[in-house]
């Protein structure tokens, strides 16, 4: 007799597959950012929480730069050590800890990591804050060659179009190139010069003398300038003056939708004077990308300073003193404040 072959309805399970090498998790760690080899070996809590502050790490430092370079540097170490913080984590695992990848969070999070920071950046530097290096001593002393400003794109055209103000715009004769230099005249002024005085609307820019200065301009040799500490509105600023160079008096009346500009190295800048073979142009106010803000990195130290804070041409006390005196005696906003035009 044969007997009954006992049935079960019991379903085998499946293999489990073997879990990523912690070799691999780390290479990807390395590769696509903090927590993302933890995905792949099922440590999802370590993940998110490696990616999560290095994520918040690195936007912070990078969006505190422009306002306090110090914290933002050490927000952006903060988010290199949680990167290597990630690497070794994953390094000390045992294969007891693996666990099969988990997909979901991988893609997810993956995605989100490469994304937002490329969707982030284009947003910031299209429509927030651009960063330009100076390139010439068109704007020197203020701002040095190899200076480092973040121009504020949140204000541009009109909103960028102030007298003193420091702006960015596409060169009118070659728009791929751009310019950085102060507005000192808007639509309809009369711009006028007579030696080193400057004249907006018959109104005489006041300034105060700080002589002859030993400086070295950009990548030449040292020289003497003629210095003085010039007020325009609520702006103070220093500007040059190269005594070898005396031109005859020239006016311009600045044409409608225009600012008019010049460098603060004024015998060593190719500005509104210059242009349009020497009968002198505006620039249109529609292509202001925007008013630098702040120097954020110099050679040789890391800044942040407002790029209308007067940094001293000199290494000499007597014309820090000297700077010190004019800015104890500047004249009032509305006395520096020329008329409007007739």
């Amino acid at each position: 007799m044969i007997e009954p072959t006992e049935v079960t309805n019991e379903k085998r399970r499946a293999p489990r597959p073997a879990p990523i090498s912690c070799g691999v998790a780390m290479l990807v760690s390395l590769v696509m950012g903090p927590g993302m080899g933890h995905y792949l070996v099922g440590r999802v809590r370590g993940g998110f929480a490696f990616s999560g502050g290095a994520f918040l790490a690195l936007w912070g430092g990078l969006g505190s730069v422009m306002w306090n370079p110090t914290v933002g540097l050490l927000l952006l170490g903060v988010a290199f050590l949680i990167y290597i913080g990630a690497v070794v984590d994953l390094g000390r695992l045992s294969p007891e800890d693996l666990g099969p990848a988990k997909v979901f969070p991988f893609i997810a999070v993956g995605g989100a990591m490469f994304g937002l920071p490329i969707v982030g950046a284009v947003f910031l530097r299209t429509f927030v804050v651009e960063a330009f290096k100076i390139p010439s001593s068109a704007m020197t002393p203020t701002l040095r060659v190899g200076d480092h400003v973040f121009v504020d794109k949140m204000h541009h055209g009109a909103d960028a179009a102030e007298r003193g103000a420091i702006v960015v715009f596409p060169y009118p004769a070659n728009p791929k190139q751009d310019f950085i230099k102060r507005i000192v005249g808007l639509p309809g002024d009369e711009i006028e010069t007579r030696g080193s005085s400057l004249f907006v609307n018959g109104f005489e820019l006041k300034r105060c003398r700080l002589g002859r200065i030993t400086v070295s301009v950009g990548s030449g040799p040292s020289g003497e300038m003629e210095a003085y500490v010039e007020f325009l509105g609520s702006r103070a600023y220093i500007v040059f003056y190269n005594q070898e160079r005396v031109e005859e008096p020239r006016r311009w009346t600045v044409g409608d939708g225009e600012v008019f500009v010049f460098g603060d190295n004024r015998d060593n800048s190719h500005d509104s004077r210059a242009w349009r073979e020497g009968r002198g142009g505006g620039v249109p106010i529609v292509t202001l990308k925007g008013q630098a803000t702040r120097r954020f990195l110099r050679v040789g130290e890391v800044s942040g300073a407002p790029v209308d804070e007067i940094v001293s041409p000199s290494s000499s006390p007597e014309v820090k003193r000297q700077i010190d005196d004019c800015l104890a005696r500047r004249p009032s906003t509305a006395d520096a404040t020329p008329p409007p035009p007739r």
